[in-house]
């Protein structure tokens, strides 16, 4: 950006590999965990890991 002041109202997450010129919706989708551990703890929970776009999504948590 060549204007530092755009830079104060232009903050975001940091784009993907696929270089979107604004943070994707996420309307509807589910999550993949690394195992059954990580899993469990998410619908316990337990950590802040998303397990479906209607309870938690990337977009809700960058507001």
């Amino acid at each position: 950006m060549k204007h530092s002041q755009s830079k104060l109202i232009r903050t975001r997450v940091d784009q993907t590999s696929e270089h979107e010129h604004s943070t994707p919706l996420f309307l509807t989708s589910s999550f993949t965990f690394d195992n059954a551990e990580d899993m469990r703890a998410a619908f316990a929970d337990e950590s802040d890991a998303n397990i479906y776009s209607r309870f938690s999504n990337p977009n809700v948590q960058e507001f």
